[in-house]
């Protein structure tokens, strides 16, 4: 029973007598699946993911979007649309209050304000760390 309660044991216990088991290479070649193998799972897991996510997306944003760009066209045309035949000419808002009235514009200012606000907030955190030198750059280093 001590070789299977050592892992729970406590910094101030002693260690265990004998050889303490160490399984990270239990694994022996023949219970490891080949690399096609993990490609083919891989494949099959996150194929169906990125194709229901990008549906998703589609709906959520490609739609809108595509509507918004129309309906911003009808307005910024100088002379509005002629109506179709057996319709009557229906008068349009100025471009100002169509564009206050219109939930898609302040979904897009919302987005944008989101995505600033998360960067912002997440650099004042973290701070900025370069990655990178460039070459431009002096070293910070002070060689004695």
């Amino acid at each position: 029973m001590q070789d299977y309660y050592h892992h729970f044991r406590t910094l101030d216990q002693p260690a265990p007598e004998g050889r303490e088991r160490d399984n990270f290479n239990d694994d022996t070649p023949d219970d490891n699946p080949s690399h096609a193998t993990l490609v083919l799972w891989c494949f099959l897991i996150f194929t169906p993911l990125l194709i229901l996510i990008s549906w998703i997306l589609a709906i959520t944003v490609d739609i809108p979007s595509k509507d918004f760009a129309y309906e911003l066209d009808i307005q910024c045309r100088v002379e509005a649309p002629k109506p179709k035949k057996g319709e009557e000419p229906v008068e349009r808002p100025s471009f100002g209050r169509w564009l206050v009235t219109n939930w898609k514009f302040w979904a897009a200012i919302i987005f944008f304000v989101v995505v600033i606000s998360f960067s912002e907030i997440f650099v004042a955190i973290h701070g900025v760390n370069p990655r990178y030198k460039h070459k431009h750059e002096r070293s910070l280093d002070i060689e004695t």
